[in-house]
């Protein structure tokens, strides 16, 4: 698993640079919002843990900028900031997970278990939107094919159930009508 981290203090950053990768993990440091921006277009990360208050880029506009650009990269706020009105808003942008320093390390290993979870969930969701959306070209391909040539009407609609589902048949079916 590869975790990019996004936090300027020094002392955080090498701790959570040095506990990460005793636990596994590889893991990219950087100081700035900017440079964690361009860290993630060009390398895949599995997670970043970002801290809001940065110089550069702010936490907030580069999760907004991830989330704007279709990225669904587990995302795990770190930061000093507390307030309730700070967690919905890091959750509302698009963050898996919201953790206040000071932490403990356990804590922050469920978090990140958390997130990663997470994650992996919404890329199960899009992978099966996007199989849904391949059978359904296949069974409108099928209709068509069907449509435009009659021999093809006489494929037992159990074969076509079997290969594509039971709605394909009934696509097919409404198609001939």
């Amino acid at each position: 698993m590869k975790i990019l981290v996004v936090e300027d203090e020094t002392k955080t950053g090498n701790y959570l640079r040095q506990g990460l990768t005793e636990a596994g993990f590889v893991v990219d440091l950087v100081r700035d919002g900017n440079d964690g921006l361009h860290a993630d277009v060009s390398e895949s990360y599995d997670l970043i843990v970002l801290d809001i208050m940065l110089p550069g880029l702010d936490g907030w506009s580069v999760l907004r900028a991830l989330r704007g650009r279709g990225e669904t990269v587990p995302v795990l706020f770190l930061t000093a900031r507390d307030q309730v009105e700070d967690r919905v808003k890091g959750l509302e942008l698009g963050a898996d997970d919201y953790l206040v320093k000071p932490f403990d390390a356990e804590h922050l290993l469920a978090a990140l278990g958390r997130a990663m979870a997470l994650g992996r969930r919404s890329q199960d969701v899009l992978k099966g939107l996007r199989f849904a959306a391949d059978r359904q070209a296949m069974a409108d391909q099928i209709a068509f094919d069907m449509s435009s040539r009659p021999d093809l009407d006489k494929v037992p609609g159990a074969v076509l159930d079997f290969l594509f589902g039971p709605w394909s048949l009934v696509m097919a079916h409404a198609r001939l009508v």
